[in-house]
Formats: C-alpha cells, structure tokens, sequence
C-alpha cells in the first residue's frame, strides 16, 4: 500500500507521520521474517520516538514462535504490539512475556476467527481476564457491529475495516424457468448452471456514523433501515444488521437486466458481507435461502431460486427444487477436457438490450398458477432438457450438448410473445451461420446475453462483432459467495 501510495523511504514517511501524531500510541510494523532482522528491525523502530510501539508478528511465516523475542525486546524496553494471535493459548504466553509494567498491546484477529465460524467475543472476554494482571491492550482487527460488542468486554482499542464481498452472476445450461414457486411447488424443478467469473460486488465502511449512506445507480442517506427505498437493501439491513449505521455501495461486472441473475447475486453478497459485519459464520444454503426469502416471500418479486443458489454456491451444478420448498445442490462430474472445450467454444454476446426479469417471468408466473396446459407443457419439456443436458455434459458429448441448446431456445421461445425480437433472432441467425452448432438467450428472456457453442470461435466472434455483438470472455468459477475484512 505505501508503495502504491509513491512512498520509498519508510523510515523517512514515519518521521513525517511522528511529526503529526506526538502524543497518541501509533504502531509501526517490522518488514522481515527472520528473527534476527525482526530484532534489529525493532530495536531501530523503537528508537523513533517515545510514543512508537513496534509491531512483531507473534510467530514467523514458518511457524517459530517469537514470543522469546518479544520477552527480549519489552526487556530491553521496547514497546511491543504483537499481532497476527488467534488463541488464548498465544494471549497467555505473551502476557507472561511482557515485562511487568511495560505497556503493550496484543492484536487478535477477531476477524479471522469468526471466519472460521467461531464467535470472538467469548475469546475477546476470556482474554481481557487472561490480561487482568498486566497494563496491555487488546487490539482487534476486522471490526464491525462486534466493536461495541468487544468494547463493552473492556477491550481498549479496534482497528476498523472496509468489507468487501463478491458474488458470482450465472449462466443457465439446461431446465431454466422450472425454478419458479409457481412450478416446482406443484411439479418438482431441475435445472443446470454454472457460476461464472463475473460478480456483484458490496462494500460496506463500518465508519462511524450517523445515517445509512447507500450507493448504487442512485444514492440514498437515511436514519433507519426502515426509510430506505431500494427494497432489497431495506429488507436485508432490517432484519439481518442489528449494527451502527453503514455505508454501502454496489458495482457489478454487467449492467443490470442482462439475464445473468445479478439481483440474486447482489442479494447474497450483501448479506455475506452483513454477516462478516457481525462475525457471523454462514453456509452457502442459508444464504441462498435468506436472498430467496427477501426476494420471493418478503417482496413478492415474480422469481425463481436459481440464481440466488448459484452466487452462494459457486462451480457448475444440478439444482433440484423440491415441491415443499427444500433445493438439492449436486456439482456436475465433468471431465477436465469438457471444461477445457467449454471455456473455448462457449461464447457470450451482449445483445444490447436490457428487461427486467421480473417483468418477463410475471406472464409464466400468472399462467402456471392459472393451470394454463401449454405453459405447464412447455416447462415439463424444459425439465425434461435439463435432464437431459447433466447427461451430455458429464459425459462430454458437447455437439449433442450444443444441438439440445438450440431445440432448448426454440421451446423456451415460444414461451412467451416477449421473449425474443427481431434482433436477437438476427444475431442468433448470424451465429448459427457462422460456426454455432446451437445457443439460447441467458435469464428470462427479451434482451441481455446470448450463449452459443461454436465449432469455429473465431469465425463466430468475427461475423458476430460485425454484427455489433460485444463479445463477453468468461471463466466457470468455483468458489461462491466470498467477503473478506480490508484493512
């Protein structure tokens, strides 16, 4: 960071620092790992001012522990910060170290530790007795709601964090559409997708303040989670942040109403980061469901569970949607050479035109609670190729693959009136003219991005980039919803 930030003399950028701050601890840290440079390190660092603690790792990257060095240096009567610590057995060990009277301060990463679904509050507790004895600090990282929590356990000080979290948009391979409550609560659903490295991402500033202060296309600053008037952040902060006041801001890697579930995925990346917010340990079920939960029940929106199970969960996988509710997720065994094939003649095309899937889907939604037979039979047809499509894909029989997605776009087609128009059946056309074997609309349908499996990639990216067609490179990811505490 200082390098970016055009500093090259530490020393020289500490002293300007030290020129500000005369009278308040700061700590600066050691660059080294060995334990003799740490040491000559920390007794330079020592020497800048009176009121400097020097920042020494509580163990090396290899695992040797320094806490004799730490007994060394408060000895000689350095001011020690010790960080990087994780259990009570580590708080001990350097509370013995200490010299006795000496100030210092232990850094536990709270954090980290909720990370691993812990709670660090009862640790930040029992350390705080551990310390009872000795004139020391606890200094913990990755704050949030869990600082006034952690201050009312007597801990002294908290470095504060930005939360950064991401979740990956989709695309849908076989069986979209029978996600919908409407259809799968009366007929069971299934269907294919795969994550792809394209993502929401949420930060959230745990500064102290006052308001909400939102940031996405618009901006909102509001005193109370209830006042907010984008629906799912006023939903999500209500009933999953019992915290001070954020601010939050939302970017992603396409624009919104593209088809690749961007609302499920802005939905499960603000409540991965809500609930890092509050050291909160989460598995990609609760969260798909919690987004599932504001989306459909809390805010009646007209949607399936596919793209919300997809950014929680990452990979490409089968999706079973049960009739009482329940999902079953199952990753697809696809060979390595498949993979391989799939990167290289999958191939994404921006059609130049956004829906709201919302919109789209109301019509299927109103005609399958209505019993309408023709839409009941085509999303039987379309369970029936998702099926279908598990079967080539695992096998690897892509060019079968590629044929059902072209018989998969013309039933989801004529589906609904509003699925297609002129010109997305004129870039489709140019594709299949052009090397595609077979392709479909990704999301609901009526604009976003077009899929296609190409047997020449490169004689379809040409005739589709003359044909105005911005072409999206993509990657499968594997990883899901994630969200990390940055200093």
């Amino acid at each position: 960071l200082m390098k970016a930030a055009g500093i090259r003399d530490y020393e020289a950028f500490a002293h300007e620092v030290l020129g500000y701050i005369t009278d308040r601890p700061i700590s600066f840290e050691v660059f080294a790992d060995e334990e003799s440079e740490i040491r000559r390190q920390a007794l330079r660092i020592a020497d800048w001012a009176d009121n400097v603690y020097v920042k020494v790792p509580i163990t090396t990257t290899t695992g040797i522990s320094l806490t004799p060095l730490v007994r060394e240096l408060s000895e000689a009567g350095v001011k020690v910060n010790v960080t990087a610590m994780f259990t009570l057995d580590q708080v001990r060990e350097v509370t013995a170290a200490v010299r006795e009277g000496a100030p210092s301060y232990q850094s536990i990463f709270a954090g980290r530790i909720a990370d691993a679904g812990i709670d660090p509050c009862p640790l930040m507790a029992e350390a705080i007795e551990i310390m009872a004895s000795a004139p020391q600090s606890v200094l913990t990282r990755d704050g949030a709601d869990v600082l006034f929590r952690c201050l009312l356990c007597g801990i002294s000080a908290l470095t504060m964090s930005v939360i950064l979290a991401k979740a990956p948009l989709r695309i849908s391979l076989g069986g979209g559409g029978t996600d919908l409550p409407s259809y799968y609560e009366n007929f069971g659903g299934f269907l294919i997708a795969g994550a792809i490295d394209k993502y929401v991402y949420i930060t959230i500033h745990t500064a102290f303040r006052e308001i909400f202060e939102l940031k996405y296309s618009k901006m909102e600053k509001v005193t109370s989670p209830a006042e907010i008037t984008h629906p799912i952040f006023r939903e999500a902060l209500s009933r999953y942040w019992n915290g001070v006041p954020l601010e939050i801001q939302s970017i992603a890697d396409v624009p919104t109403g593209t088809g690749m579930g961007s609302s499920g995925s802005f939905t499960v990346a603000l409540l991965k980061a809500l609930a890092q917010g509050q050291f909160r340990a989460t598995t990609p079920a609760q969260l798909a469901e919690q987004a599932c939960q504001i989306e459909i029940e809390f805010l009646k929106e007209p949607v399936g569970k596919q793209d919300q199970y997809v950014a929680a969960h990452g990979g490409i996988c089968a999706y079973t949607f049960h009739q009482e509710g329940n999902v079953t997720v199952e990753p697809l065994q696809i060979g390595t050479s498949t993979i391989d094939q799939m990167r290289n003649q999958m191939l994404l095309f921006y059609t130049g035109e956004t829906r709201s899937a919302s919109t789209v889907l109301s019509d299927q939604d109103t005609r399958s609670k209505a019993g309408d037979n023709a839409m009941l039979e085509n999303l039987h047809r379309t369970k029936a190729m998702g099926f279908e499509s598990k079967k080539l894909l695992e096998s690897g029989d892509l060019m079968s693959y590629a044929q059902l997605m072209h018989e998969h776009w013309l039933n989801k087609r004529s589906r609904s009136a509003d699925m297609a128009n002129s010109h997305i059946d004129a870039l489709y056309a140019t594709a299949l003219q052009n090397g595609a074997v077979g392709g479909k609309l990704i999301g609901a349908g009526g604009g976003g991005f077009l899929l296609v499996y190409s047997e020449v990639p490169e004689r379809t990216r040409s005739a589709m980039a003359g044909a105005g067609a911005v072409e999206l490179p993509f990657d499968f990811e594997y990883t899901g919803a994630t969200a990390e505490g940055l200093i």
